[in-house]
């Protein structure tokens, strides 16, 4: 069992009066127990480790635990490692985004057989992608190709996509949800060393991912839109050009060795950050906050959205649905709702 799949999400909600009254957000992460194993473990044993344990973002937490150690060594990479970890990074967010689309919100034509054939041509790209495959060339390009033309084929007309956007969208018109938090921008993030997203006051709570495109708005039918439109683009940017080269290292400082080590990778659900403390040789502390750590606080988006929003009892459940939906955690998660 993966360490995101062994974690857990809460949700209960509070109705009463036609409107809902509270929302807690109950996040249980082993995170704090890897980060104690990690502890003591020379740096690059504890970077593989790292690596294995994630089943979803296994890719984005390798990279993001590389560039925190980089960090801290005072390296600069260069270009090709950077665009080999980038690629590596675009085609398991290329898979998580459409797997959310397919899967989550039915994409027109997302059966059964084009969910496979993306967990195919995913894991074929990332195999080639292996060290010891990077000079097959030939083979990636076609591997990426292949990728390419499964969304052509699946992939709706401007036209017909505006139409399901809208269509998805609409029972949501009217409805007025909360406002949102600021966008989490990494390097505005960190005011000290080994950052903990669960004890952050609630004004420094912030929101990540593709919900950050509906940040100014407050209509139930423009916020999913705005969410959806985003998901749609996220996959045609990574798709688009496989090979453009370096990653965005926001946040990450550059020259000489680093007191601590920060890494941060644009995941499927928004910004991954690692950061690593050493002793010696040997790690001190190794912290991970995922977009689900931002999304899901206590005092997170989610919260922020749904809490006092007026709704009608018999359409409480989609609404609450749709919403976490667009949130995307990224663990297993119960919503309970407790009428008052």
């Amino acid at each position: 069992m993966s360490v995101a799949a062994a974690g857990r999400l809460d949700i209960d909600i509070r109705y009463g009066d036609g409107r809902i009254l509270a929302v807690h957000c109950s996040l249980q992460r082993p995170l704090d127990r890897l980060a104690a194993h990690l502890t003591g473990m020379p740096p690059q044993q504890a970077l593989n480790l790292v690596g294995m344990l994630f089943s979803l973002c296994g890719q984005a937490h390798a990279v993001a635990g590389a560039r925190a150690l980089d960090q801290l060594r005072g390296m600069d990479q260069t270009a090709t490692t950077e665009q080999w970890r980038e690629q590596r990074v675009r085609v398991e967010r290329i898979r998580e985004t459409g797997l959310h689309l397919l899967r989550d919100w039915q994409y027109p034509g997302g059966d059964p057989v084009q969910l496979k054939l993306l967990l195919q041509r995913t894991r074929h790209l990332l195999e080639l992608l292996e060290p010891r495959e990077a000079q097959k060339q030939g083979a990636l390009e076609a591997a990426w190709k292949a990728l390419d033309d499964w969304w052509r084929q699946l992939k709706l007309s401007p036209e017909e996509g505006a139409e399901w956007i809208a269509r998805r969208s609409a029972p949501w018109r009217g409805v007025q949800l909360g406002p949102a938090l600021p966008d989490l921008i990494p390097a505005q993030a960190l005011d000290r060393p080994v950052l903990n997203c669960a004890r952050l006051e609630p004004d420094s709570v912030r929101q990540t991912g593709p919900l950050t495109a509906a940040s100014g708005l407050r209509d139930g039918a423009e916020v999913m839109a705005a969410t959806l439109q985003n998901l749609l683009e996220q996959l045609e940017a990574d798709l688009k050009t496989p090979r453009r080269g370096m990653a965005d290292a926001s946040g990450q400082r550059q020259g000489g060795p680093a007191e601590y080590g920060c890494g941060w990778v644009q995941t499927a659900r928004g910004w991954l950050l690692h950061q690593v403390l050493l002793e010696g040789d040997r790690v001190k502390q190794w912290r991970i906050t995922a977009p689900t750590d931002w999304n899901f606080h206590a005092a997170g988006a989610l919260r922020r959205r749904l809490e006092g929003v007026v709704v009608a009892p018999e359409r409480l459940d989609d609404l609450v649905r749709d919403l976490v939906l667009l949130h995307d955690p990224c663990i297993d998660y119960e919503t309970r709702i407790h009428h008052a």
